[in-house]
């Protein structure tokens, strides 16, 4: 059963959203709460807003669907950086290498208002240097504090 997720936000003036479908329902609550496993479909922009929709108790609205570019490869520089970044935040296990840039976003654990940054940007391009400058961000941060437990091991 699909349904939209409205990204709640007062940086999200565009009216940004994601399509998703329900997979399963894990739990009922009495007051009719429910924890519910879903799957993203697509993004959006809300078009028009209803606070009832069809005669609904729940409102609703009527989207246009976005031109998807989560699923866009990264280019070889992002990707050798991000397998840099995998490798030496894993010393022990070293998880799958991410080669689209939406799955480099959350290995990188972008905040909320940092994805909805990528998702604003017109083009592919765009997105791969926003991603490049997280990237390199985060390792530095992380070269810093393994230089850091170096150096109180030593002490």
């Amino acid at each position: 059963m699909p349904f939209g997720i409205y990204y709640e936000s007062e940086e999200n003036r565009s009216g940004y959203g994601i399509m998703v479908n329900l997979i399963d329902v894990l739990k009922r609550y009495p007051g009719g709460a429910l924890d519910v496993e879903i799957e993203g479909d697509y993004l959006f922009r809300l078009d028009t807003f209803y606070q009832k929709f069809n005669k609904k108790l729940y409102s609703g609205g009527m989207v246009s669907r976005l031109h998807d570019k989560r699923n866009a490869k990264l280019d070889q520089h992002n990707f050798e950086q991000i397998t840099e970044f995998v490798r030496l935040r894993n010393v022990e296990k070293i998880s799958e290498i991410p080669r689209y840039i939406w799955d480099s976003a959350i290995e990188l654990n972008l905040s909320s208002q940092d994805k909805y940054e990528l998702v604003r940007l017109d083009t592919i391009e765009n997105q791969q240097s926003l991603l490049r400058s997280h990237i390199q961000l985060r390792k530095a941060i992380l070269e810093q504090e393994k230089q850091q437990e170096f150096n109180i091991n030593l002490n």
